[in-house]
């Protein structure tokens, strides 16, 4: 009698193990103090052009099913987390702490010039952050393959500075 027990208290707990293969939990960290967002967040799929709004609680749990091999990355106020890509057979049983406004892990690809979807290197464009006047307006169409046109002036250390023409993509 003890051993049927047994099997069936490990098929039990094999099972929970298996509905849980297909999500990730995530937790969002403010990079400026180190606190949880407790925040509505974007999740965001550049490549497809999506945009989901989740409620941002202690851990957001996220199913590996429906978005599969996507890249996405979280958007709050301006800050943006790194580049995550995921396959459904990468799902983990902890939390990843995800930390916002994560700038310095675009670096890398900065100074590869590469970018980090598709790895291109010819279709990348500087970001030029300007006020728009009557002149850069009238110029845009003779300068357009030299710089992606950012919008406004005001820069900050976690702004994009390149831009993929291929994924319409800036980090």
């Amino acid at each position: 009698m003890r051993t049927l027990l047994l099997i069936i208290s490990f098929i039990a707990q094999a099972a929970t193990v298996f509905a849980q293969s297909d999500t990730i939990r995530f937790q969002l960290i403010n990079a400026e103090d180190g606190t949880v967002l407790f925040v509505p967040v974007n999740q965001i799929y550049p490549v497809t052009k999506d945009s989901v709004q989740i409620q941002a609680t202690e851990i957001i749990a996220l199913s590996l099913s429906a978005n599969i091999d996507k890249p996405f990355y979280f958007e709050w106020g301006g800050w943006r987390s790194r580049l995550i890509t995921l396959r459904k057979d990468s799902a983990y049983l902890q939390v990843l702490p995800i930390t916002m406004h994560d700038f310095g892990y675009y670096k890398q690809y900065y100074e590869a010039h590469e970018c980090p979807i598709c790895g291109d290197t010819k279709k990348l464009l500087p970001i030029r952050y300007s006020l728009l006047t009557v002149t850069t307006v009238s110029n845009k169409k003779k300068k357009a393959k030299k710089y992606f046109d950012g919008g406004n002036c005001i820069v900050q250390p976690w702004t994009p500075k390149l831009y993929c023409g291929k994924d319409d993509f800036q980090f």
